[in-house]
């Protein structure tokens, strides 16, 4: 009998290890003769190193050596910041005595101890010269510098016009605009930054706390002066990672650069208030948005422009006006981004990247429109639903975001809402509530999988992802052991390994579509080696069949329709006299080729989507919040939080629940808690801590309900399955601030929405 393992909530596979603590992180793996190195950011945010005195240091017991500008190895310049998978700041460093960011590694210090290390740290002088330094704010208040625009692959796909934007304006009835502020938000994952980096002879081999294993590679190999098959990369498992560890970070290429340097292992970690400089983060934008509609409640118009910072080196910014081109019907559209070049560590992608800041200025702007003219907020968005793609008219793939309205909205209780502002109150404190559209375009890429089966009957299955807490190692086993029809307790799958097949970086909620599709591919391939075992033996009793007429069934192969006619696959091994069988499999999404796989195997992330050649691909859902506000001290809770999402063919129910009320989590502390200020005279970060920075704990995160909309998307890939990572986070947001205006009367335009922005 046939039995499906797709669509049953496994817990996870690698649950066991975590919670007994015998899985090993990147700074844990065991190595002998290990040396210990720390780091030295500078306390300026822009000058140059004037004087740095090493001689002390150098001198202490156990101190292996120090690294500054004036001796570091020098470093390859031709490394890539863009597509993901590259380096995360081309700012290579410690190549010269410029400061151009806080926190900027000036000096290494390896030893033999920790301790060691830390006592040579204490003992380095260090002068700076500074110089004024450039702030994302001042550059908001002032003239100076203008705006830069974007290199032209980011701006042709950002910057648009579609129809007359002032016709729109004379059509409608009502308008509204807003100014809306986002600040630098980090995404502070319990693990680290960490890489234990292990030489041998002309190879080096790395354990590194990333998301791509093969980005790390790319970039070692440009950085080093290195062949890549002299770099074996290896991440066993990431504690938290949310788009940090998407690229390769200069602690990464300082802790290689010194094992080869010394010719020994060397272990070097980040503190955490090294992870507010070193490893990236959400920038800080600046939106400004107009938006109108006629009587009917029909969109006439959209304006959506946005300026955010970035280093003075690089240029990553969240694309957060894409999500308004796509998510309604709206004739007359404008949308354009731009940056400021400042004195700050370069930022990088960030759980729902653009998405979550755009969707807090278009999903707010919706609702105080709705309020406005007088129309409840699912109402006025169900009018502008964009039944094609608002830009090429191309179909969508699939588009449950009606049937989340819905379903969201009963399971809510949104019918018994009152929609004016300070109508539940509970003795101090005001009840609102607030809803949102969630929308995450789908990624894809190509992949390559390999997949072994054992004389015993156990299933191995192997592909170079990475596990970051998502749960790919439980899915994938599922694909591979639903594929196969094996028991789960004999089918395993491994990851973290450049030596393994290659795939791309674990971001862009693309793992599930695009590894789990090689997976499927490599075991169906599988599957035809052994029934061409089975036909031409004829000591099978499907000696003779047809290799079509075949399929696997309870660990073997069996006619279909015939159970009576079957074959184990241990036998099938045993009488061929084999101790394993291998197959391979790739996945190649929207008629990518082999030379697209080459640029997933080089180490470099080809990201396809969310536009196929005749259709467009996106994941939706609807995020429906509810707060109290207490009317005196107006401090903010969210009491209910509730999302129901749109996301394909649901692998493994418990892992996608978790991923969604994860996404609703990560929402709320955008919303409400964190912010880094910076110090306006010097450019400095003042919340480089916990102790400063609020990430969102138990205690503010209410009981979460998260729904999915059954849907199956074949567009794709056979799986029928989209991303559910980020969905989560994109609308939550805004529904959080919709729910304080609904309470208070209060429209608030900057996050994190605080009790002063309500007095």
């Amino acid at each position: 009998m046939s039995t499906s393992l797709l669509g049953t909530p496994l817990s996870r596979v690698e649950g066991p290890d975590k919670v007994t603590g015998s899985a090993r992180y990147s700074a844990e793996i065991a190595i002998s003769g290990l040396r210990f190195a720390l780091l030295v950011g500078s306390t300026i945010a822009h000058g140059r190193v004037k004087r740095l005195d090493m001689e002390a240091a150098e001198k202490l017991p156990g101190v292996v050596g120090v690294f500054t500008h004036k001796n570091f190895p020098r470093l390859g310049t031709d490394v890539k910041t863009f597509p993901l998978g590259t380096v995360g700041t081309k700012l290579l460093p410690m190549q010269s005595d410029v400061i151009l960011y806080e926190g900027q590694y000036i000096a290494c210090v390896i030893a033999d101890s920790i301790e060691s290390a830390h006592s040579a740290l204490g003992a380095l002088r260090i002068e700076y010269e500074t110089l004024p330094a450039i702030t994302f704010e001042r550059s908001l208040e002032s003239d100076t510098p203008k705006p830069e625009e974007l290199p032209n692959f980011l701006a042709d796909s950002l910057n648009t016009l579609r129809g007359n934007i002032d016709a729109g304006k004379n059509a409608a009835s009502f308008t509204v605009g807003g100014h809306y502020r986002t600040p630098a938000i980090y995404q502070s994952p319990i693990e680290i930054g960490a890489t234990i980096a292990v030489p041998d002879g002309d190879s080096l081999t790395v354990y590194d706390a990333t998301q791509h294993i093969l980005g790390v590679r790319n970039a070692l190999s440009r950085a080093l002066l290195m062949p890549l098959e002299k770099i074996r990369v290896v991440t066993h498992y990431v504690g938290g990672a949310f788009g940090a560890k998407c690229f390769t970070w200069p602690h990464t290429m300082i802790a290689a650069a010194a094992a080869r340097h010394f010719n020994i292992p060397v272990k070097l970690f980040l503190n955490r208030e090294q992870m507010f400089h070193g490893m990236g983060y959400r920038a800080p934008m600046d939106q400004r948005l107009g938006l109108g509609c006629d009587s009917k409640g029909s969109f006439t118009f959209l304006r959506h422009d946005a300026v955010s910072a970035t280093s003075m080196t690089d240029v990553d910014i969240p694309p957060a006006v894409e999500m308004s081109k796509v998510l309604y019907s709206v004739p007359n559209l404008e949308t354009h981004q731009s940056v400021y070049r400042c004195h700050v560590a370069t930022p990088c992608r960030m759980r729902a990247p653009g998405e979550a800041i755009g969707l807090f200025a278009l999903e707010s702007a919706i609702d105080e429109l709705a309020f406005k003219a007088g129309i409840d907020p699912i109402e006025i968005r169900l009018r502008n639903y964009a039944e094609t793609h608002p830009e090429t008219g191309k179909p969508w793939s699939t588009k449950g975001l009606r049937a989340c309205y819905l379903l969201g909205a009963e399971r809510f209780g949104w019918q018994q809402r009152n929609p004016e502002p300070h109508s539940q109150k509970d003795g101090d404190w005001l009840y609102g509530t607030g809803m949102s559209s969630a929308i995450y375009p789908t990624m894809m890429s190509p992949v390559e999988a390999r997949v072994k089966l054992f004389a015993d009957g156990g299933v191995l299955g192997q592909a170079a992802t990475q596990e970051i807490g998502q749960g790919s190692i439980t899915v994938l086993t599922q694909i591979l052991a639903d594929t196969l029809q094996t028991p789960l307790s004999m089918t395993y799958f491994q990851v973290g390994d450049t030596n393994f097949p290659a795939a791309p970086v674990s971001g862009g909620s693309r793992g599930a579509v695009s590894v789990g599709t090689a997976v499927w591919n490599a075991a169906r391939n599988l599957i035809h080696r052994l029934s061409e075992l089975a036909v031409a033996d004829r000591n099978s009793p499907l000696f003779g069949a047809a290799i079509d007429s075949l399929e696997a069934r309870d660990g073997g192969l069996q006619m279909k329709g015939q159970p009576s006619s079957s074959d184990s696959f241990v036998d099938l091994l045993g009488r061929a006299r084999l101790d394993s069988l291998d197959a391979h499999g790739a996945y190649f999404p929207l008629n990518t080729t082999e030379a697209d796989l080459a640029i997933t195997r080089a180490g470099t992330t080809r990201t396809l989507g969310p536009n196929g050649p005749d259709k467009h691909v996106s994941t939706y859902g609807a995020n429906f919040i509810e707060v109290r506000v207490h009317r005196l001290n107006m401090r903010v809770e969210v009491t209910r939080a509730l999302g129901v999402y749109a996301a394909g063919r649901i692998l493994n129910p418990k892992m996608a629940h978790s991923q969604a009320i994860g996404g609703i989590a990560f929402g709320i502390g955008f919303a409400l808690t964190e912010e880094t200020v910076v110090d306006q005279r010097n450019g400095r970060i003042v919340t480089n801590s916990f102790g400063d920075y609020y990430v969102p704990q138990n205690g503010i995160i209410p009981q979460i309900e998260a729904h999915f909309i059954q849907e199956y998307d074949p567009y794709i890939s056979p799986l029928g399955a989209k991303g559910v990572g980020e969905i989560g986070t994109t609308g939550t947001a805004a529904a959080v601030a919709n729910a304080v205006f609904h309470a208070t009367g209060k429209r608030v335009y900057s996050l994190p929405i605080s009790a002063e922005k309500l007095f």
